[in-house]
């Protein structure tokens, strides 16, 4: 998890990411989530559609 800090458990993040109704919020806690699981970002980006340039160093969502 380069660069993130664990605040929440992977369970909570799953949680926030289930419940979320607003879809760019959802799509960002998702990879947060995706990363904290131990995928890359690579991985985390193509499952989201979060291509951005931003994303792939972790940061600028």
């Amino acid at each position: 998890m380069s660069g993130l800090v664990a605040h929440l458990s992977v369970s909570e993040l799953e949680e926030r990411f289930t419940a979320c109704r607003e879809t760019r919020t959802a799509r960002q806690t998702q990879a947060i989530w995706l990363l904290a699981k131990g995928h890359s970002f690579p991985e985390a980006a193509a499952a989201t559609g979060l291509n951005r340039p931003g994303f792939r160093g972790g940061s600028n969502f």
